[in-house]
């Protein structure tokens, strides 16, 4: 499935379906320039902060296991929420910002 149209903002922004991933094409930041002998490629700050975050994303605690596990619970309808562990986190996270 493919859509291009305006979005209102900015221009047009395609979405393709493939598989049952959704993807969203946004405006590149980076520019090109390009003369007879040689070429260039300058990038933005939105170069620098997805660097940035893939570097902190690689220094996390990410457990790959853990998220493929909830996967197949969520998708196998047996998964269940701790709403008493949400509340306590939710108030211990206002306690600490009133704080």
């Amino acid at each position: 499935m493919k859509i291009n149209g305006s979005s209102g903002i900015g221009g047009s922004s395609p979405v393709s379906n493939t598989g049952g991933t959704t993807r969203a094409s946004t405006p590149s930041t980076t520019s090109q320039t390009t003369s007879s002998s040689s070429s260039s490629v300058s990038s933005s700050d939105g170069t620098d902060s997805i660097n940035a975050l893939e570097n902190k994303f690689a220094e996390s605690d990410f457990n790959a296991g853990k998220v493929q596990n909830i996967q197949a619970s969520i998708s196998q309808g047996n998964y269940t929420i701790n709403s008493g562990a949400i509340a306590d986190g939710l108030i211990k996270n206002i306690v600490s910002a009133a704080a």
